[in-house]
């Protein structure tokens, strides 16, 4: 199974991120925590507070690292 962490900008464009935390068209992962901790990494590291298409994602991020113990997303 390959896994793709898609992030959606303000323009509703989808793109996926990469293991250096950038936007591309292609980034494949071979297992399912790396592709989440990639994504984890990007909206901790870049989301844009005003970005409403990526907004639920980033939300949903952030409640379960606070039912994970760890305060404001740290």
């Amino acid at each position: 199974m390959i896994w793709h962490p898609l992030y959606t900008g303000p323009d509703g464009r989808t793109r996926e991120i990469s293991r250096d935390c950038r936007l591309v068209d292609n980034a494949e992962y071979d297992g399912r925590d790396a592709c989440v901790s990639a994504l984890i990494q990007y909206l901790r590291l870049f989301h844009d507070e005003s970005n409403t298409e990526a907004a639920p994602a980033h939300k949903s991020m952030e409640r379960l690292l606070a039912a994970n113990g760890h305060m404001d997303g740290v």
